[in-house]
């Protein structure tokens, strides 16, 4: 079994949101993202998205004797 690094899980948080018009400006938007950090969203559904929390939440880790805190934003 070979594992691909830049594989996302099933789900994942993103910082920022890109709104898009229609399907065609989608597969456009595509080819010039990063889909850790991004989510490209039709502006149908702009609504249903709170952007205010991007960003906004905080988490500790405690590896290999490090602490360190990440901050967050959307999830898919």
């Amino acid at each position: 079994m070979q594992r691909n690094s830049t594989a996302l899980g099933n789900a994942w948080i993103v910082e920022s949101v890109q709104y898009v018009k229609n399907s065609d400006e989608e597969m456009k938007a595509i080819s010039s993202f990063d889909p850790k950090k991004e989510a490209i969203v039709d502006q149908e559904y702009k609504k249903f998205i709170d952007t205010t929390r991007l960003g906004a939440s905080t988490y500790c880790i405690y590896q290999n004797g490090e602490l360190s805190s990440r901050s967050f934003g959307l999830f898919l």
